[in-house]
């Protein structure tokens, strides 16, 4: 490796180009938000969880590969490009992923995940990483073909058939994990960050369709500024120092990146964008009904979604040498107790109390400074 080929890979930082591959992945979760809000039921949770894996994996793809290569040579932007298609296609499948779109959402997922591959072995020049993806490419096609299998077959087959497409998804990444990869940890943590930031933002554009909809009121404005708060206190259980401390451990790995890269990131930020996606469910329930009693299937969302979040926080940091946040232990288990009882209390006072034991914990934790570094 050239110098100059060095500089640019160790100076990595996330480009335009990425941003704008990351677009089409806000269409992929607002659809994936639709898809809870029409089924309503336990059902449509489990499916919106497979077509979300199936996002997600897709565009893990492209941050590994995207972390090895210098992404200003014109065919990896026209792979981009192309991927992009690809990804698209996916996106409009998930209102129909369990109806006759299932075979394009599953071919939409090959093509972003068959591109990923060929431009991670193209593009890398470093032999011992480019014989790690090497061996990835051979462990991990027995996912993506379970998942077209499952495409050809009717409901609920399918949806068992694609839950072990991502079972072998995952072995796969558990076995190539363990190889020796070279994890820019800056570039690859700013990746991380700023699609938890963008499955944010759709809680926020949810918020708004709603909204726009309704005639503006007291109740409607208060209920609105309690679904930014909440967005805003999920953005600082990440944002303040935990990020930091994610990343600070990948850059200290040592030959041990490629699993805590794994294990951190790709694994362990799937919950906490699941969490989110069902925080914007909930959300764009509560915004819509503010004035009615806050109904079993929402407080479902609000308790899953918090759980999934906090407590991924929790395994995350604690998987890389941190601390044990016991207040994010706390505030998880708070909002499932609260949203136990079948008492009839109004959506946005029972969202008022979701956001306050949030901030408690946040606010707590943040006196105790756990996370402040050692030394």
């Amino acid at each position: 490796m050239g110098d100059l080929e060095e500089q640019l890979l160790e100076d990595k930082a996330v480009l335009p180009l990425e941003l704008f591959f990351d677009l089409v992945f806000v269409l992929g979760i607002t659809q994936t938000v639709a898809l809870v809000v029409a089924g309503h039921d336990g059902q449509a949770l489990g499916r919106a969880f497979l077509v979300l894996a199936m996002l997600w994996w897709a565009w893990t793809q492209f941050s590994w590969t995207a972390n090895a290569i210098d992404l200003h040579a014109p065919r990896v932007r026209f792979s981009f490009f192309a991927a992009m298609g690809a990804a698209l296609i996916m996106a409009v499948s998930v209102p129909t992923a369990f109806e006759d779109g299932g075979l394009w959402l599953a071919l939409g997922y090959v093509g972003v995940r068959g591109i990923g591959v060929w431009l991670h072995i193209s593009g890398t020049t470093d032999q011992v990483m480019l014989a790690s993806v090497k061996f990835f490419a051979l462990v991990s096609w027995p996912g993506p073909l379970a998942i077209v299998v499952g495409a050809f077959l009717e409901p609920p087959a399918r949806s068992w058939i694609w839950l072990l497409g991502f079972v072998l998804e995952f072995a796969a990444a558990g076995l190539a994990g363990g190889a020796e990869w070279n994890i820019r940890a800056g570039h690859f943590a700013e990746r991380h960050g700023l699609i938890y930031i963008i499955a944010i933002g759709e809680s926020i554009v949810a918020i708004g369709i709603v909204a726009s909809g309704k005639p503006l009121n007291g109740v409607l404005a208060a209920t609105m500024v309690l679904a930014i708060a909440g967005a805003c206190l999920l953005w600082w259980s990440y944002f303040d120092r935990l990020g930091e401390t994610i990343e600070d451990a990948l850059r200290e790995a040592g030959n041990d990146q490629g699993i805590v890269a794994r294990d951190a990131f790709s694994l362990g930020h799937f919950p906490m964008i699941a969490g989110i996606v069902l925080f914007a469910t909930a959300a764009e329930e509560i915004v819509g009904h503010a004035d009615d009693p806050l109904g079993e299937f929402t407080r479902l969302l609000l308790a899953l979604s918090i759980g999934l979040v906090m407590l991924a926080q929790v395994g995350t940091v604690k998987r890389v040498g941190g601390p044990l946040l016991v207040e994010r232990i706390g505030a998880a288990a708070a909002v499932a107790l609260l949203m136990l009882p079948a008492i009839e209390v109004r959506a946005n006072l029972m969202f008022l109390a979701v956001v306050l034991v949030l901030a408690a914990a946040l606010v707590l934790e943040r006196r105790r400074d756990p996370l402040l570094p050692q030394g």
